[in-house]
């Protein structure tokens, strides 16, 4: 989240979630409690690469129904969600043509 607070800091609770975005969709990686002293072995990732919907549905499951930690779930749906839109291709529209007086005098 980005915030300096406990409820997001991933130093101060032995289980965290980060949402990073990857080549192709998102990454979600979760901590495990029993090896946080092994940072090497600690973490789960989980890259999903789907339409919008279907990764919010994913990381909602990934969080909520495994019991992870709930009550970061609203908060990593819409991480995930701002990173797919970050990842869609900009569109190119065409500069309209100028109409009326102030057009034809410049």
């Amino acid at each position: 989240m980005n915030v300096n607070s406990f409820k997001y800091s991933g130093l101060a609770n032995p289980k965290s979630v980060a949402i990073t975005s990857a080549a192709r969709g998102v990454r979600v990686v979760t901590q495990k409690k029993d090896k946080q002293s092994y940072p090497a072995k600690s973490a789960n990732s989980t890259v999903i690469a789907k339409t919008r919907r279907a990764t919010a549905k994913s990381v909602a499951n990934l969080i909520a129904k495994s019991r992870y930690r709930p009550d970061l779930r609203a908060a990593a749906v819409a991480r995930a969600s701002a990173i797919i839109s970050s990842q869609q291709p900009k569109k190119v529209h065409a500069k309209r043509e100028s109409k009326g007086r102030r057009a034809t005098k410049a």
